[in-house]
């Protein structure tokens, strides 16, 4: 038994080399890397949710249209 999702609900401003590692190496797996956009309802890039191979999640009101707090 092993993992299929990973989860991050943290998310930084700056990019680490070793996180990317640990992510192309569990897309590497066929594990999923999901990563939060971020909260600052800005255009900011946030890590690990910036990478290509990082499904990026966000936050939407009840009409399905993104919050203005969310990072875009």
């Amino acid at each position: 038994m092993g993992v299929d999702i990973i989860n991050i609900s943290v998310g930084f401003k700056e990019e680490s080399d070793i996180l990317k590692s640990a992510i192309d190496n569990a897309e590497m797996n066929d594990i999923l890397v999901i990563g939060a956009a971020g909260n600052d309802g800005t255009d900011s890039l946030y890590y690990p949710a910036s990478y290509d191979n990082v499904l990026k999640v966000t936050a939407i009101n009840e009409s399905n249209i993104i919050t203005n707090f969310s990072t875009h």
